[in-house]
């Protein structure tokens, strides 16, 4: 067995030894490397929750927006794994795709986030500690299954938002944002749904508010006042 401490025992990443057994270059090596894997290692990767408006079409399952009424949508939390504090990168990942797996061979759908079927474009702007988030309705249109109206859609994906900084909260985030939510790409019969830009603050306090895996309400109640705008 080498004899570490030994000048005549083996050398660390097999450097050969100076004078006197030591091996300055050897140590500086070492101490590269080392330095090199701790900056890596800090940055963190935390698994987080997000909230996305998903469509429930060709399924059997609905979920109630207002009492007795039904609809084959709803608002799921899925994981990711979060690099870094960038609350920003949480929200665009509301309107990432989403395909259901399933074990039934006869359930095809390959969409079911209503931000990317409704073709409503989400962005998000970071300056300090303001988030700009806009909703762009310039291609927006509801397709053939899809029940809720272009309001609707908005309305769950804001709801989105909230639970989804809520989350974010709880897994640790402690600086407060506000968050502008503004209604771009509108036309004349589509000019109503500016009332749905909105302002709000979000911090710490929030994250009390955020229901573990499994708990969640997942209902929400939203008005549908525009014949499917």
């Amino acid at each position: 067995m080498p004899n570490w401490s030994s000048s005549e025992g083996w050398t660390c990443f097999g450097l050969a030894k100076g004078p006197g057994g030591r091996d300055s270059s050897g140590v500086k090596v070492l101490l590269a490397l080392l330095a090199g894997t701790l900056m890596a290692s800090g940055v963190t990767k935390e698994l987080v929750r997000v909230y996305q408006p998903l469509s429930l079409h060709e399924t059997d399952s609905a979920s109630e927006l207002e009492e007795g009424e039904f609809v084959q949508a709803e608002v799921v939390a899925r994981a990711m794994v979060l690099s870094g504090a960038f609350p920003e990168d949480l929200i665009r990942e509301v309107a990432r795709p989403c395909r259901l797996e399933t074990n039934n061979p006869d359930y095809l759908v390959a969409e079911t986030n209503l931000l990317v079927l409704c073709r409503i474009e989400l962005d998000v702007l970071r300056s300090g500690r303001d988030l700009s988030v806009s909703f762009d309705l310039s291609h927006a249109e509801r397709p053939e299954g899809v029940e809720l109206s272009i309001r609707q859609v908005i309305e769950m994906s804001i709801e989105c938002i909230r639970r989804t900084m809520g989350a974010y909260y709880r897994d640790g985030g402690q600086e407060r944002f506000q968050v502008q939510v503004s209604i771009l790409g509108l036309e004349e019969k589509s000019a109503s749904l500016s009332d749905l830009a909105t302002g709000f603050e979000v911090g710490p306090e929030e994250a009390a508010e955020e229901p573990e895996f499994g708990d969640e309400d997942l209902s929400l109640p939203i008005d549908d006042e525009d014949g499917g705008q």
